[in-house]
């Protein structure tokens, strides 16, 4: 998918890569984009087992860590440098990158869990951000009280499997991010979301509206999804 993607866009080249942690619903493309597309750099937290085969520089990820590309900022918030000794689970070992752009700021916090977001909250690392990735797409032993309040994002992003097997996401924890008054987008019925920082604002695509198949206008088909396309009509 991410291959195909990126040469329907025109990139044959990148020059870094950031892969958050070890799972395979973060990491499992990441041999296909080294081979055919062969990024300068590779960051992430994987274990050494995993590393062999790159062939791209490796960069463990961790906080401090910041560079900035035609005018926007990227920050690495977590994991501490000195955690890379520990034993952790690989979700608490997630690469949590926070971007900011003159016209708006994302939050990449991969799948880190309770104990995560509480060492970040602690440090009082720079979390507010207006979209957000919603940490472990939605699961109960993430998106704490403390840590939604502190990133108190205007947009906040599920990325999730339609049925998913985990029943993500947790309504407590979609109920958490409505109560703040947060713009929903979920990847099982908005499709792929493409958001552009403008100095309009922040303009959101869902790929499912835009590129429409007959098959999600029938009778239960995604009730959100029919009453927007009904009033666009």
């Amino acid at each position: 998918v991410v291959v195909p993607y990126l040469r329907g866009e025109g990139i044959g080249h990148l020059d870094g890569m950031v892969i958050s942690h070890q799972d395979n619903d973060h990491a499992g493309g990441m041999a296909s984009v080294l081979e055919q597309v062969q990024p300068n750099w590779l960051a992430s937290s994987l274990p050494e087992p995993m590393l062999q085969a790159v062939t791209a520089r490796h960069i463990p990820c961790f906080r401090g860590q910041s560079w900035t590309w035609d005018g926007v900022r990227f920050d690495m918030r977590y994991p501490a440098l000195e955690t890379y000794g520990e034993r952790a689970k690989s979700n608490n070992r997630s690469c949590v990158l926070h971007v900011q752009s003159p016209y708006g700021s994302l939050l990449l916090p991969g799948d880190i869990e309770r104990k995560a977001e509480r060492e970040l909250v602690k440090t009082d690392a720079g979390l507010a951000a207006d979209v957000l990735i919603v940490p472990h797409h939605g699961s109960k032993t993430s998106s704490t009280p403390e840590f939604i309040q502190r990133v108190n994002p205007q947009m906040t992003i599920f990325t999730v499997g339609y049925r998913n097997r985990f029943g993500h996401p947790k309504p407590m924890i979609l109920a958490r991010y409505q109560d703040i008054g947060s713009r929903i987008y979920r990847s099982d019925s908005d499709g792929a979301l493409l958001i552009n920082f403008t100095d309009a604002g922040i303009d959101v695509t869902q790929w499912r509206l835009r590129a429409r198949r007959y098959w999600q206008d029938v009778a239960g088909a995604n009730p959100r999804l029919l009453a927007e396309n009904s009033a666009a009509r």
